[in-house]
């Protein structure tokens, strides 16, 4: 089994409690009980690293041939780019071509949501109660926050400006549009791939005054459509008691398989994203205070913070079991 064993001392890798360590170690755990017989070669760590652990190149520097790739098991489940993606060049590069994988693309079980309770919980949003709106001067209909200038969040922002709705919101993008404090980050040994002219990363919820002046969260993932990849920003709004709209429909059929609720009863979630934030601010303040204070709105809240704090883990962790056990089945 080839896996990343620096896990365990990437400086700051369990920052702002978002830590990996245990679920990425049970899930490798799994992977191998399953296929005991495999060679499983994990790309996570490998190519999200490479660039503070140069040494880990080595692992890089094979090309099996077609007979032995039968016996082996690509795996990557932490980082969404589709680098083990068939029609990815670097496939070829690697020598990785026909080798079953095991990613974020072909199965349902997602490693950062299970990272990230701990990162909840780091901050106290497990025992936090209060997630009111202040429906004041300072209350705006959503917010949408995008520390990475990713090319589709550049391109979600200024499609907000042709909507006429960047005004609207709370809009962070990079250093370009700042909401509230946006301090520097100057860590020399930015694991996470940050960098250092970007504002610095926070699990928290950000400004609380911020938060209290919101109604919806529009969840701008750092992976583009048609992935699903979910990190702590989805889970974000689920935890701070707020709707949500997804950038992408992927990711919302993947929270309904994973037992959470949406809110197609109060907008049509099958509009584009953009839509749905327009429909949104198109209401006013007052119908927006009575949708959030509904006892149908409120059931949906509460529900989806209790069903991840609770029930969600054993579902995700299921979902990779169900698809190992299928995966044995056919090879």
């Amino acid at each position: 089994m080839i896996y990343n064993e620096h896990i365990t001392n990437l400086p700051n890798f369990s920052r702002a409690g978002l830590g990996f360590e245990l679920p990425y170690t049970k899930v490798m755990d799994m992977i191998q009980q399953a296929f005991p017989n495999k060679t499983i070669i994990d790309s996570s760590m490998l190519m999200l690293f490479e660039n503070h652990y140069p040494k880990i190149k080595h692992y890089k520097l094979f090309s099996p041939p077609s007979a032995r790739k039968k016996n082996m098991l690509l795996v990557q489940l932490l980082d969404p780019t589709g680098f083990i993606e068939n029609n990815n060049p670097q496939i070829k590069d690697f020598g990785w071509e026909g080798i079953p994988t095991v990613s974020n693309r072909n199965c349902d079980f997602r490693l950062v949501a299970e990272a990230s309770q701990g990162m909840s919980k780091h901050f106290g949003l497990d025992s936090r109660t209060d997630y009111t709106i202040n429906w004041g001067d300072d209350f705006k209909p959503y917010i949408m926050y995008n520390r990475k200038p990713h090319i589709h969040r550049i391109q979600a922002v200024d499609l907000l400006k042709k909507h006429q709705l960047l005004d609207e919101g709370y809009v962070s993008l990079a250093n370009e549009l700042t909401v509230g404090e946006a301090p520097k980050h100057n860590d020399p040994y930015d694991v996470m791939g940050n960098d250092n002219i970007l504002p610095k990363y926070n699990g928290s919820l950000g400004n609380d005054h911020i938060w209290a002046s919101h109604f919806l969260n529009v969840i701008s993932e750092s992976s583009g459509p048609p992935c699903s990849f979910l990190s702590e920003k989805t889970f974000k709004p689920i935890v701070g008691l707020r709707p949500f709209v997804s950038f992408n429909k992927e990711r919302t059929q993947y929270l309904h398989r994973a037992g959470f609720k949406t809110f197609n009863n109060f907008w049509d979630e099958s509009m584009n994203w953009v839509d749905q934030i327009e429909y949104v601010c198109s209401q006013s303040k007052e119908t927006l205070q009575e949708w959030y204070e509904s006892n149908e709105m409120q059931d949906i809240l509460s529900h989806n913070r209790f069903h991840y704090f609770n029930a969600y883990s054993g579902i995700n962790y299921g979902f990779l079991d169900d698809f190992l056990k299928k995966m044995s089945i056919s090879t």
